[in-house]
């Protein structure tokens, strides 16, 4: 096993998870696209062009997650009841 398998293999989810939502958006070029918005047809308000999906599986990864997504910029989030992750996303929004 490699020095970066052994490494990888011994970091808890939560913490791959938030590393990869980092590395997704610098390889994609996305840095820009977060932070644009979009018009609504009405003329009134505006949404961001990009928004962090909250369907995970762990919950503790789901609340790293949310949180470091917070941390590097997004606004719109992803949210379903059926996910039932409710109580892991707040608690990460609320800080």
């Amino acid at each position: 096993m490699s020095d970066t398998e052994s490494t990888l293999k011994n970091r808890p989810a939560a913490q791959l998870a938030s590393e990869k939502i980092v590395q997704e958006a610098e390889l994609a070029g996305l840095e820009g696209l977060r932070n644009t918005k979009i018009p609504l047809n009405n003329g009134s308000d505006e949404i961001p062009a990009l928004g962090f999906g909250t369907l995970i599986p762990d919950p503790i990864a789901t609340k790293e997650a949310t949180r470091t997504a917070l941390e590097v910029g997004f606004r719109q989030f992803d949210c379903a009841e059926r996910y039932r992750n409710e109580e892991h996303v707040g608690e990460a929004m609320r800080g």
